[in-house]
């Protein structure tokens, strides 16, 4: 008798232990869900946020090609971020003077025969917290088109998405290059 109720006490001992254990695991697989569900939204997000960057990036830089294409100048400057001394600093000079500027220095060019015609294979990305870009442009300098594979820096900031810089390796340099300058956003005093 005393063998059956011990028997009956270890049964229900490893009952209880084997309900405990079994609603442990329960609550062990739920916490892990939600430590699985919140670095999931974290992680997605993260990149919804670099993707959604990376698209506008390249909106700003088809309206930028297009409307110099075009002729569209003061369109263009739109999406120009300009500045007249470090990167970094903030411009000493207006919108409405740095538009000018970049518009006449813009369009002096195209009247001495240098100009973007076309452009192709535009592609943005987001690296280390910068978007960068690249695409090939055309310029047609004197009636000869050169293809110039082209480095796009973008300014991120309070007035959004602008483009600072383009840049081609290809460039030489000489008078005919002139267009990485012009185009790009630096404005100089002496403009």
């Amino acid at each position: 008798m005393q063998t059956a109720s011990r028997e009956k006490g270890i049964v229900e001992t490893l009952k209880r232990i084997q309900k405990e254990s079994s609603d442990l695991m329960k609550k062990i697989r739920k916490i892990l869900f939600y430590i699985v569900a919140v670095y999931l939204i974290f992680f997605i997000g993260f990149h919804a946020k670099q993707q959604i960057t990376a698209y506008k990036a390249r909106f700003i830089a088809i309206n930028l090609l297009d409307n110099i294409v075009k002729g569209h100048y003061d369109e263009a400057f739109k999406n120009v971020y300009y500045y007249d001394g470090p990167y970094d600093y903030d411009p000493t000079i207006e919108y409405d003077d740095a538009e000018h500027k970049w518009t006449d220095r813009v369009k002096e060019m195209k009247n001495k025969g240098i100009y973007l015609s076309s452009y192709s294979s535009l592609k943005t990305r987001f690296n280390d917290g910068w978007v960068y870009g690249s695409a090939d442009l055309i310029i047609n300098v004197h009636g000869e088109e050169s293809k110039y594979h082209t480095l796009i820096n973008y300014n991120i900031g309070e007035k959004g998405i602008k483009i600072a810089t383009l840049q081609s390796f290809e460039a030489d340099g000489s008078d005919d290059a002139i267009w990485e300058k012009n185009l790009s956003g630096y404005i100089s005093k002496e403009d």
